[in-house]
This record gives C-alpha cells, sequence and structure tokens, in this order.
C-alpha cells in the first residue's frame, strides 16, 4: 500500500494548475475524513494528506501560488492542506510498529514540512505541535527515546516560536545518545537540536544545561562557518558570563576561530573583568547589534550578573566588609548606592547565593560560611537523577549486546580462534624437537 500511494504521490508533479485545484479539496477532506470507501487506513489518511500538501505547493512561503512573496498571509486553499496534515499526524497511531514502520520517513518529511509552513508564525506552530509532538512519539517507539531524529529540532522550533517553553523541556527531558539515519538528516539538524535546546533551557534559566547544549554545537565540525555554530557561541558567551562570571572552556583552535565572528560579544566579555563602566558603555555601544541577534534580554541580565560574581569574589576575601566599600567595588555612586547594595545582597540571600548578616547600626556586612543551599540541593538531585537514567540506558545497552545475535557469533568465533591457539602452542611446548 505504501508503495502505491507513493507512486501516485510522484505523479502529481504532472497535473495542470486546474487538475490542483479541483483535487485538493477532495484530498483534504478524505484525509480529513478517511472513512468512505475503505480509506480508514491512517497510511492512506497520511498520504491524502501529503499528496494535498504537494498540490498546494505548502512551503515556507506559505501559499498555493508562485508568484506571491515569501512571507505572505497563507492562503485559505494552503490552510486547509496545513490542517488537515495537523489533524492527519497528531492522530496517526503511534503504538502499532506495523503501520508506523513502513511509513516513517514520510512522516519525518511531512513534519519538516510543517515546521516550514509554521516558521516565525505563532498561531501556526501551536496548530502544529501537537502534530510533531506525536510524530516524534512515533520515532520513540521506533527507536528508543535516545535516538536523534529531523523531527525533534522541528518540534523545537515550533515550541520556541509558540513560547511552549513547558512542552520543549518535557521533550529535552531524555538525553539523545545517537543519531538516526534518516531522510535529509544532516549535520545542521543536530546542530540545530542543541542549539534550540540551549535557547529553551537559557529561557527557563537553566543555565548549566544551556551551557552544556551551546558547547555541543561549538564543538561540532564546522569546516564552512555555519551561522547556528556562530549563532549558539554568542549565546554562550552571554550565559557563561552571566551564570559562572567567566568565559566559556573551549579548546584554544574552537574559540579562536569563533572569536572573530563574534567582536561585539568578545568587547562585553572583555569589559567583564575590567569593571563596570567599560561594561556598560561596551553594552550601550553594542545593543543594536544584540537586538538585531535577538539576544539582548541575556544581554541586559550581564550587569547584574557582574554585581552578583563581584560580590562572591569579595565573600571569598573578606569575613566583614562596610556597605560604603561594598558599592565602591560594584562602581555604585551617588545618594541611593547603599541601598541598591542592600537591595542587590537581599536578593542574593533569598536565591541562595550567599549567607550573610547586615549591621543596620554600622552599615556591616558580615558574611558567613555557606552551606549547602535549597538550590544546590536540587541540583544534586537533578545530577542523581541523571546518572540513574544514564546508568539505565547502559544497563539496557549490555543487556541488549548479551543476546545480539551477532556479539553471540563474535564471542563464539574469537573462544574458537583462542581454544586453537592454546592448544597449537600445547602442543609446541610438549614437542621436545620444538617443531
Amino acid at each position: 500500500l505504501v508503495k502505491e500511494l507513493r507512486k501516485c504521490i510522484t505523479g502529481l508533479a504532472h497535473m495542470s494548475d486546474p487538475e490542483r485545484a479541483a483535487a485538493i479539496p477532495l484530498l483534504v477532506e478524505r484525509a480529513e475524513a478517511g472513512s468512505a470507501d475503505g480509506d480508514a487506513h491512517p497510511a492512506a489518511r497520511l498520504f491524502f494528506a501529503r499528496a494535498a500538501c504537494k498540490l498546494a505547493r505548502l512551503t515556507s512561503v506559505r501559499t498555493d501560488t508562485h508568484e506571491a512573496s515569501e512571507g505572505g498571509p497563507m492562503s485559505p486553499r494552503a490552510h486547509g492542506c496545513f490542517q488537515a496534515m495537523c489533524n492527519v499526524l497528531a492522530s496517526y497511531p503511534c503504538d502499532n510498529a506495523e503501520l508506523c514502520g513502513p511509513v516513517r520517513d514520510d512522516l519525518l518529511k511531512l513534519a519538516r514540512k510543517l515546521t516550514e509552513a509554521a516558521d516565525s508564525d505563532m498561531d501556526l506552530a501551536n496548530a502544529a505541535i501537537p502534530a510533531l509532538s506525536n510524530v516524534v512519539g512515533i520515532f520513540r517507539a521506533l527507536h528508543g527515546p535516545f535516538v536523534l531524529s529531523t523531527a525533534h529540532p522541528d518540534l523545537l522550533q515550533l515550541c520556541l516560536t509558540a513560547k511552549q517553553y513547558a512542552t520543549a523541556a518535557s521533550a529535552l527531558a531524555e538525553p539523545i545518545l545517537d543519531v538516526q539515519e534518516a531522510p535529509k538528516m544532516t549535520l545542521l539538524d543536530v546542530r540545530r537540536y542543541f542549539y534550540y535546546s540551549g535557547r529553551v533551557w537559557a529561557t527557563l534559566k537553566e543555565f548549566d544545561r544551556a551551557i552544556e547544549a551551546y558547547t555541543s554545537v561549538a564543538m561540532l565540525p564546522d569546516a564552512q562557518g555555519s551561522a547556528v555554530t556562530d549563532a549558539a557561541y554568542r549565546q554562550l558567551l552571554l550565559v557563561s558570563l552571566i551564570h559562572h562570571g567567566r568565559r566559556p572552556a573551549l579548546p584554544d583552535v574552537v574559540e579562536r576561530v569563533l572569536q572573530s565572528r563574534a567582536e561585539a560579544y568578545e568587547r562585553i566579555a572583555h569589559s567583564f573583568v575590567c569593571g563596570r563602566a567599560a561594561l556598560a558603555a561596551d553594552l550601550d555601544l553594542s545593543e543594536n547589534e544584540l537586538r538585531t541577534d535577538g539576544n539582548w534580554g541575556l544581554a541586559s541580565q550581564i550587569v547584574d550578573a557582574f554585581k552578583r560574581h563581584k560580590v562572591l569574589a569579595l565573600r571569598r576575601a573578606y569575613v566583614t566588609l562596610p556597605i560604603a566599600d561594598i558599592a565602591r567595588h560594584l562602581g555604585e555612586d551617588g545618594d541611593g548606592a547603599a541601598l541598591s547594595v542592600e537591595r542587590l545582597l537581599f536578593d542574593m540571600l533569598r536565591d541562595g547565593q550567599v549567607e550573610l548578616e547586615i549591621d543596620p547600626a554600622t552599615s556591616m556586612v558580615r558574611f558567613s560560611e555557606q552551606s549547602t543551599t535549597k538550590h544546590q540541593s536540587e541540583k544534586l538531585v537533578q545530577q542523581a537523577q541523571a546518572l540513574e537514567r544514564m546508568l539505565d540506558v547502559v544497563r539496557g545497552m549490555d543487556v541488549e549486546m548479551a543476546v545480539s545475535p551477532n556479539y553471540i557469533a563474535a564471542v563464539s568465533r574469537r573462544k574458537r580462534d583462542t581454544s586453537a591457539m592454546d592448544a597449537f602452542y600445547d602442543r609446541k611446548s610438549l614437542d621436545p624437537s620444538g617443531a
């Protein structure tokens, strides 16, 4: 059935425009209903939707004519095809390998079509997310939860467009340990997955995970200079300054290449060390570029992060310190300097970054030895849970390997070869002539 339906899809390219216009509503109706004339088979509904989208030329242009300009509004005809494809993918049974296996590649291709059509449109992205989530679920049912497909970055892209960060975080719950060969699966898809992962975690202020994801992008081979790699490095630099107060740890050869393509961000990283005045000046100078890159939200957190890391450095050097001295170290001046420092200290105390006491009579700050905070405890629990999941994966791989016919055959051959070699040397050692 699948082979015959694919042949029919290939033959659609020769239809004239009037034939296309007449066929599209019929195909959409069959895809939506799927019950007339025995056409309720999920694969048939899937290919009806795919045929309608092919005829309507549902692409990133989001139109049903060649002449329309890119980014224009979706025509009613194309919107009907888009909605039909969303409904078909969202309702496709994910618990039946016999139905999913033969059309796996078609599902991934249609998921990519939906992503291209819904790009930069929040309403369309919201409509397509259930469909993409189901395709990812189907792929996980076929290949396991730790294998990457082209649908994974597509789902994250739509979640970012629709601002559905909880859905994206749920999709990122399991680590990716393998990449599945799929139609049009490229290194760019791997980059997109980790880049979008970093954006999701940075938005949720899970900075450790964001740094890990951005670093994965930076470490991937990039001979031609990918725009995704450049964007990931710029955000990695900002997130690392916010979270750790220093540059990210990358190999020198990787960092040198990426630094040359992020001059404004390098200036900010350098001024982060020099002081608040230089940092504020470089942020003002680079504001237009940061806004164009969509990174002004992260950059606006840099000054507050600079103050917090400066306070943490003072805590390591002093036990007690006047508020006036802390204000001087932070570059605060004027009548409201003391009040600004007190607010910062209270915020850090609330967030569990420091433990301190303030004497109102003397305006002295006494730093205490920091015990394990609630935030640190939660982080340790998360790390332990992640480690347990990884151990479960390793155990599962060990079991699969132990029962694998190829592994058993290889072990048997090795035992036979070892036994033969041992027998040879035993005979040789017992032979007085040494022959």
